[in-house]
């Protein structure tokens, strides 16, 4: 018998969760101490799935430090939407569209 376990972390801007959602210059600093959970993860053999949104991309350092533990097999990547911060911005920054089935099927398409 088999038992599995799936792990997907949300690798995140920071600071969303008080309602500050931001275009751009969002905070990603917190990952680059990803190796801290990593470590978890090593010692339980357990290979997450980070769920990358597109703030997560534009900082080189957040993705040095997915690539690492990605290029060595120990993880797999992912992408996680955030309407907010991912372009094109045509719709109102609101709290109804940061939710994607809110949006337009053409808009998140292009997202």
């Amino acid at each position: 018998m088999y038992t599995h376990l799936v792990v997907t972390v949300d690798t995140e801007e920071e600071g969303i969760w008080d309602g500050n959602y931001k275009r751009r210059n969002n905070s990603v600093k917190h990952l680059y101490q990803l190796n801290r959970l990593q470590d978890l993860f090593y010692k339980y053999k357990v290979k997450p799935t980070y769920l990358v949104d597109y703030a997560v991309l534009l900082d080189n350092k957040a993705v040095n430090c997915l690539k690492k533990v990605y290029k060595n097999g120990a993880s797999e990547i992912g992408s996680h939407l955030h309407t907010w911060c991912t372009p094109p911005f045509e719709e109102e920054l609101n709290i109804k569209n940061t939710y994607a089935c809110n949006l337009p099927k053409s808009l998140v398409k292009k997202k």
